[in-house]
């Protein structure tokens, strides 16, 4: 299938000056399974965007086009649905966790103007082996990755079971016995390191690479949600993070590593650990606007949306170095319980409260049933807490 990516010949129709410059023709189609966060990135660089996504949440059709994806045909639905659309969009961009299904991104991009990494860029980067070979070919440490069962580690180190198809750390579980493990073709293992989960978010032209910041990750529990059995579940962020010279190089250089392995293009995340001897080990490269970049356009009062469409359009990336000014704390709320969203529940997460403003808000009479994801809550940090 032809695969149709933004190039020179389309500059003419898709141009974002600087870091906040608007598309002087069309808006943009943002596709994925929340959009909301991306929406708000875009309206900050004014860039017009319609989303297509499964949540259709209030915040969402405050600041763009909504576009229902049926639950039940997701991802299968995206294509048909780009295609009857692309006569209203210039272009295409995909947010989580499209980038595990780089047959539909060859779809979309059939249609429209892709936005992002090809999918032939996310068969490379989403493939483990290769993505620890090529970070060990640039003297990165990596966890050890395998395909089948992991080894008896005598030392009492323990493995990951990690489905392919995976985002925000769900179905991601330790492996306590290799030897009683069944063989799955849906999963690898990687070698658990034990440190604190760190993102770094990126925009890159395809050569170069910009850091855009840094976020600590929280994973599997916070104070909003019970610990069960999702214990690497993406729950949250803290960040953008201040960080010395050396170290903000060395997440640099991460970011131009990846870039170069892998010609990456836009915005995207790099999943690591720190150490405690504070040595950064990549663990996954999420080739789309991440979940924390909404961190960093608060923090860093930047548009992480903005960026992502002139890199893309034009290859310019930011000039100077981005300062995280302020700190922000964003926590996904999980429904312990099913329960029916009253229109009560909806004012009050419109209204926030003294703490903490709410985003990712539900329409009235939505049903969350045990387990999902009811809202994100936001609130600014005091750096000396």
């Amino acid at each position: 299938m032809p695969v149709r990516t933004t190039g020179p010949e389309e500059i003419h129709q898709l141009t974002c000056p600087g870091q906040g410059g608007a598309l002087d023709h069309g808006p943009i189609l943002i596709v994925g399974a929340s959009g909301r966060a991306a929406a708000q990135s875009a309206r900050r660089a004014g860039v017009k965007v319609g989303v297509a996504d499964l949540f259709g949440d209030v915040d969402l059709r405050q600041c763009a086009s909504f576009h229902p994806l049926p639950v039940g045909r997701y991802p299968a639905e995206i294509a048909r649905l780009v295609r009857n659309l692309s006569s209203h969009y210039a272009a295409a961009a995909y947010v989580g966790a499209i980038e595990n299904y780089p047959e539909i991104v060859d779809e979309m991009s059939a249609n429209l103007p892709l936005l992002g990494n090809p999918a032939d860029t996310l068969r490379v980067v989403r493939d483990p082996e290769r993505f620890a070979t090529e970070f060990a070919a640039r003297h990165w440490p990596t966890a050890r990755i395998t395909l089948n069962r992991p080894p008896a580690v005598a030392d009492g180190g323990r493995w990951l079971c990690k489905p392919f198809r995976s985002a925000g750390g769900n179905g991601i579980q330790f492996t306590h016995d290799s030897n009683t493990d069944k063989v799955r073709s849906d999963v690898y293992y990687q070698q658990f390191i034990p440190g604190i989960g760190y993102s770094g978010s990126y925009v890159a032209n395809g050569s170069r690479c910009r850091l855009l910041g840094v976020c600590q990750q929280l994973a599997g529990r916070n104070k909003s949600s019970h610990r069960d059995a999702a214990p690497f579940r993406y729950v949250g962020s803290i960040g953008p993070l201040s960080m010395p010279p050396d170290f903000q190089m060395a997440w640099q250089q991460l970011g131009q590593s990846a870039t170069e392995a892998f010609q990456l293009r836009g915005v995207f995340g790099i999943d690591t650990i720190v150490t405690e001897q504070q040595t950064i080990i990549p663990l996954e490269v999420n080739p789309r606007f991440t979940a924390s970049m909404e961190l960093i356009d608060r923090g860093c009062d930047i548009s992480c949306f903005g960026t992502h469409v002139a890199a893309c359009t034009t290859g310019e990336l930011p000039g100077a170095t981005i300062i995280a000014t302020s700190l922000w704390e964003k926590q996904i709320v999980y429904a312990r319980r099913a329960f029916r969203v009253s229109e009560r529940c909806l004012a009050t997460l419109l209204n926030g409260d003294r703490d903490w403003c709410y985003a990712d808000i539900p329409p009235a009479e939505s049903t969350i049933r045990a387990g999902q994801p009811i809202t994100t809550r936001l609130r600014l940090v005091n750096r000396d807490t």
